[in-house]
């Protein structure tokens, strides 16, 4: 485990010369604290997106550019991830903690459409109703209910299986229009992270007047930038457009956004994308290729002192795990004990030191959640270290000594020379510890992989989780074993392990309900160790990645939870030291 605190950032400068940000666009200095308009902020994209639909946004590609087109209620502050009004300026909570008052903001308008000609674009409390329900209706292209909203709003889950069998599906009692600018959301049982949830891109507001004229994949919300006319999904390239009629200001009075376009660039490879950041096509890179690490660091230490600097390097922790997901319908992983080998023969270490080249927070031996809720001190929690021969003890304790007689099963890895690097570290160490070699490794795309690890069509998955919202409680209701269906042939999601056990979600439910913060955590911590214990994931490590942003980038802010916010960001070449 690194000997630095999770909460430390490394500010780094690199620099081969000067680069000035007006070929990103034009750039208008307003008078107000010498904020500057104008430019085009590119970023890159691991693949192509899959929807500009909010419901359907649920991989990191789709939320990136979805996120800037629409907004939902609340919204995270991206320098602290605290609670922050969005659509609505402000919110009541009753006493029970189940009912939830939302007054909206006046005068918001959804981006020009023709399909609004002269009805009214002005964002109120129908839109609000309208976009929830859309959220509780059962469809192909809702990716978020089962993640999000099952077992919370009053009356929800009936409505979802109405709408089965019934396009209305009626009404949700739950949700309540009290004025034009006013709505209610009420609740089955408390739920302390609900309004953490409500700040999910998926949960974003939308005009019914647009989706019913444009359909699903409708790109029109109240966001600070807009869709280009034209714009398909799927393509190399996503253009947003600044939003006129945005009805934010910073906090001195200038009208927001300030950048003129942002592009998204699909670049493959992270190889691909740090090269583009030096040809200056991208304003930042999330994540170094393992390879360029060392060399990119050693090259930074030696122009440290060099003015004024070209890009700023920072490395930071993230609310994000990499596990091996275990489908416990198969026979040979129903058994616990095999489950536990499998965790205590893999060298978490030496992945992280030598596969990953220390692109990572740690080893991933305290837990699913990852190290980076404030407040959540899961760093007492034990779980599977490096032990040889106890793996080698359990195992044959589960009946298969040195790997005799264990069923072949299939791994499955989505592409990515990171993900086919550490799975062939692991079977390798399987192998040579455990004497288990009949694994048939799968390496597929990351939409077969998802869609093969919800059917449970394969045995163990590479996966990963990045928290929807600061909470322990995104982590751990993957795990929530009501959500798993009777029929094991019908598809399970977000439990893909298919884990159920008692006490592990009687202690969830305590968590979720409680409004005490304390109570919560204790009760989320128990329950962390109950998952621990019975192994249904194999934890490898916690994410951190190296984040390059070109040094003229002003109040773009890094977080954990990758939450951005483009309104603010501007572009302003420094001021070098040699002119007066």
């Amino acid at each position: 485990m690194r000997a630095f605190a999770m909460t430390l950032m490394v500010l780094l400068l690199i620099t081969s010369g000067c680069e000035n940000p007006s070929n990103q666009g034009d750039a208008n200095i307003d008078n107000k604290k010498e904020k500057v308009y104008g430019g085009t902020f590119r970023i890159g994209l691991s693949e192509k997106i899959q929807s500009f639909h909010p419901l359907s946004a649920i991989d990191v590609n789709s939320y990136n550019v979805v996120s800037q087109i629409f907004e939902c209620l609340v919204k995270l502050d991206p320098k602290t991830l605290d609670l922050l009004p969005g659509l609505a300026e402000k919110w009541e909570i009753d006493e029970k903690g189940t009912t939830y008052r939302f007054y909206l903001k006046k005068g918001v308008l959804f981006h020009d459409a023709q399909c609004f000609n002269q009805k009214s674009r002005e964002m109120t409390a129908n839109d609000v109703i309208f976009s929830i329900k859309k959220a509780c209706t059962a469809d192909s292209k809702n990716k978020i209910y089962d993640i999000a909203l099952r077992n919370k709003i009053k009356g929800a889950d009936e409505y979802y299986e109405n709408t089965k069998t019934n396009d209305s599906g009626g009404d949700i009692e739950g949700l309540r229009v009290i004025s034009n600018y006013v709505v209610e959301i009420e609740l089955s049982s408390p739920d302390y992270s609900f309004l953490h949830i409500l700040s999910m891109p998926s949960l974003a507001i939308y005009s019914e007047i647009a989706f019913e004229a444009m359909g699903a994949d409708f790109p029109i919300g109240t966001g600070a930038f807009r869709i280009s006319s034209g714009q398909k999904i799927r393509k190399n390239s996503v253009v947003l457009l600044k939003n006129e009629d945005y009805y934010r200001k910073d906090e001195y009075g200038n009208d927001l956004p300030f950048l003129d376009t942002l592009k998204f660039l699909v670049v493959g490879s992270k190889k691909a994308e740090l090269q583009a950041f030096q040809n200056n096509e991208l304003n930042i890179v999330f994540g170094l290729p393992t390879e360029s690490i060392k060399n990119i660091v050693e090259e930074q230490i030696a122009n440290f002192q060099m003015d004024p600097p070209l890009f700023l390097l920072d490395r930071a922790p993230e609310m994000s795990t990499q596990f091996y997901s275990l489908n416990l319908n198969s026979k040979f992983l129903q058994k616990k004990k095999v489950r536990q080998a499998l965790n205590y023969a893999i060298d978490r270490d030496k992945i992280v030191n030598d596969i990953l080249k220390g692109e990572a927070f740690g080893p991933g031996i305290n837990g699913i959640c990852p190290p980076s809720f404030k407040g959540y001190e899961n760093s007492s929690l034990v779980g599977y270290n490096y032990d040889i021969e106890k793996a080698k003890k359990l195992l044959k304790e589960a009946g298969y000594p040195n790997g005799q007689d264990a069923p072949r099963i299939t791994l499955k890895v989505n592409t990515g020379a990171k993900n086919v690097r550490v799975v062939l570290e692991i079977l390798k160490q399987w192998k040579q510890n455990l004497g288990i070699d009949n694994i048939d490794l799968d390496i597929v795309s990351l939409s077969e992989r998802l869609e093969s690890e919800k059917n449970g069509d394969g045995d163990v998955f590479r996966s990963g989780w990045i928290a929807d919202y600061p909470d322990p409680q995104s982590f751990l209701s993957l795990f929530y074993g009501k959500n798993v269906p009777k029929d094991p042939t019908q598809e399970s999601y977000p439990n893909t392990t298919r884990f159920i056990n008692e006490e592990f979600d009687q202690l969830y439910e305590k968590a979720v309900s409680s409004r005490d913060q304390k109570e919560r955590f204790d009760a989320f911590l128990a329950a962390e160790k109950v998952l621990i214990e019975e192994a249904p994931v194999i934890v490898l490590y916690y994410e951190e990645k190296y984040v390059l942003l070109k040094s003229y980038v002003q109040d773009f802010h890094y977080n954990p939870l990758r939450a951005k916010d483009f309104a603010v960001v501007y572009f302003k070449q420094p001021k070098s030291k040699n002119k007066k």
